[in-house]
């Protein structure tokens, strides 16, 4: 094969040269999001690069036909290569599946086929001859049904795919990034501009541009490879994660220039994206968030507590800072937005030996709501720490008084009469049943707290009125009390089972504080408003203003000396009265007893 040097392939060897270098970079990088199909695609041009360059200076037929068979081992997969890159780089290359690349590749690789057997149907080209009249071979030729039908029709739908795509990410971003898929589009129109004028005639009779187009496209990709830092900082979904976070995201380079940074960012520093990216981020932080921003990146602190105070009100904020490295560890680089979104990171400091410090990202998440929280949990402690006295009191004196009788009974069995013995099991069965009673109030009130919904339904009071008696049958036998209830009941919504409860510790507290024998009534009443109040009175000697200000509170207790009892009763209606939304309450005038109430709503409410 007879070849001859043409000034017009030396910008060809020039472009291969860089596809070389381009190649390079991206298989050192390949563990990068997009890295390898920049490989691929940077292979195949080559072929086509080299393989055109020296077409140009080919002098027979035998070799235009022998580099136009090479040329083909690249062409057709280019296209299908340059989507996959732009999928991959806008972070939508969750749809290139094993399947869809194979079927993407379906084409070009019958395609290559075809080429390198066109000698045998012409599918191809045809009708090859060649001009030498321009200082270069310009091989003209007739495109056969494939090539002319298959190869440029699919080559156009995945080049234009590509481009909507990236256009469309690139109108979407912003900063350092829209500069980046600026340089991407670039590019890309470059080389696609370059074989439509090959494909239109503009180009010169037999002068194909598509390989200069594709040269000048890689050289301006691999300019943003180096001065955008495309495999640094790639935006991996930016558009729907950082635009939709609620917390404050700026994203600095390794000289704390501003990259990036979300809507919510920009309205903390209060200045618009464009305007405060490419500056330093000690120039638009606030100034009272500045000292300790500044003074964690110096210090490589990770986290840190800011107030800032904005319209005369506090605000709150917790910072986390992210190093994020130059290429080598994908994990770390490529998954920085599921690390922040989860608000953990697991940093391996010995992961990043061989990697650059890239920048940092920093969230700042406004937890000034969530004092309410803190107030909430710092209760449920004083809550959890009165219980842990309560419990321990009220489970140690049944278990002194079960140890010392079991003690006794195993001591003096021998010498006890038969009836002793009785006396001595029945207290123990009693004061067992009072634990057994203790801990089943405490699984309620537990049950109570971590049950998110029950199912609401009209209430039948009066089987739950009468089971709640036959509860306490043994205490209302035990100080004889009198029980007095309505012949009817008015309608309510509620949970059968709580409101059982709600009964039983009424009455209980009703006999146990009322007078001497104790008399009981139980009633309700209708309300304005749909709600039905139901109360219970005793004949005791009532509450003070004081007494009746601690009621209600979870283990609190009146008259602990004089009466038996827990102080968990009052607690669990509380909380089952409100998840079933009524209220609960007391009236009581000292000398004159007292009436203990609870409300239920007689319609289905939407809130529960």
């Amino acid at each position: 094969m007879r070849w001859e040097f043409t000034p017009y392939a030396v910008p060809l060897f020039i472009g291969a040269l860089v596809l070389v270098a381009i190649a390079f970079i991206a298989w050192q990088r390949r563990t990068v999001r997009g890295a390898l199909y920049l490989f691929w695609l940077s292979i195949t041009l080559n072929i086509y690069t080299i393989g055109y360059a020296l077409e140009l200076g080919s002098l027979d037929v035998v070799a235009v036909r022998f580099w136009l068979k090479f040329e083909y081992l690249g062409v057709p997969f280019s296209p299908v290569l340059l989507l996959c890159l732009v999928l991959a780089y806008t972070s939508h290359d969750r749809h290139l599946t094993p399947l869809m690349l194979t079927l993407l590749l379906a084409i070009p690789a019958m395609t290559m086929l075809m080429a390198l057997s066109n000698d045998y149907h012409n599918l191809i080209w045809k009708n090859i001859h060649l001009d030498r009249s321009n200082g270069y071979t310009g091989t003209l030729f007739t495109r056969g049904m494939w090539g002319r039908i298959v190869l440029v029709g699919y080559s156009y739908l995945l080049n234009v795919s590509a481009l909507i795509i990236l256009l469309r990410a690139t109108l979407r971003s912003s900063g350092l990034y829209h500069r980046q898929l600026g340089t991407i589009l670039v590019g890309i129109v470059l080389g696609f501009g370059g074989n439509l004028a090959h494909l239109t005639g503009i180009a010169p009779d037999g002068l194909d541009l598509s390989p200069y187009g594709y040269s000048g496209a890689i050289t301006i990709l691999a300019l943003g490879i180096f001065q955008y830092q495309m495999f640094d900082l790639m935006p991996v979904a930016h558009a729907q994660v950082l635009a939709s976070m609620q917390d404050a995201i700026l994203v600095v380079d390794a000289r704390r220039r501003v990259v990036e940074l979300n809507a919510a960012a920009a309205d903390l520093i209060g200045q618009h994206r464009d305007v405060a990216v490419s500056l330093l981020l000690e120039t638009v932080l606030p100034s009272a968030l500045r000292p300790v921003v500044i003074h964690c990146l110096d210090h490589d602190i990770e986290d840190a507590d800011l107030q800032l105070d904005r319209a005369g009100r506090p605000q709150f904020f917790e910072l986390r800072i992210y190093p994020l490295h130059s290429h080598n560890n994908r994990r770390n680089n490529n998954n920085w937005q599921q690390n922040v979104q989860h608000d953990s990171v697991q940093h391996d400091p010995d992961s990043h030996n061989n990697d650059r410090l890239a920048g940092h990202l920093l969230m700042l998440r406004d937890v000034t709501g969530d004092k309410q929280a803190v107030a909430e949990r710092e209760r449920l402690i004083a809550e959890l720490d009165a219980f842990a006295h309560t419990v321990a009191h009220d489970l140690k004196n049944p278990l002194m008084v079960m140890t010392g009788y079991s003690t006794a009974l195993q001591e003096e069995r021998c010498t006890m009469s038969a009836a002793d013995v009785d006396e001595y099991l029945g207290v123990i069965a009693s004061t067992g049943q009072k634990m057994a009673n203790i801990i089943d109030e405490l699984l309620l009130l537990a049950g109570v707290r971590r049950m998110q919904q029950v199912e609401l339904g009209p209430l039948e009071m009066r089987p739950l009125v009468a089971s709640a008696q036959l509860r306490l049958l043994s205490l209302i036998n035990e100080r004889r009390a009198l029980i007095l209830t309505p012949e009817s009941w008015p309608e309510a919504m509620g949970y059968g089972p709580w409101v059982e409860e709600v009964w039983t510790n009424y009455v209980s507290n009703a006999i146990k504080y009322g007078g001497t024998p104790p008399r009981v009534t139980l009633g309700a009443t209708v309300q304005d408003g749909n709600y039905v109040r139901f109360w219970v009175r005793d004949n005791g000697v009532g509450l003070t203003p004081e007494q009746q200000a601690r009621l209600f509170t979870p283990f609190t207790r009146l008259r602990q000396v004089r009466v038996e009892g827990h102080g968990l009763g009052l607690s669990i209606v509380q909380r089952i009265v409100t998840r079933l939304g009524g209220q609960v309450g007391v009236e009581s005038v000292p000398d004159q007893g007292s009436e203990f109430f609870f409300t239920l709503p007689t319609f289905f409410l939407p809130d529960n």
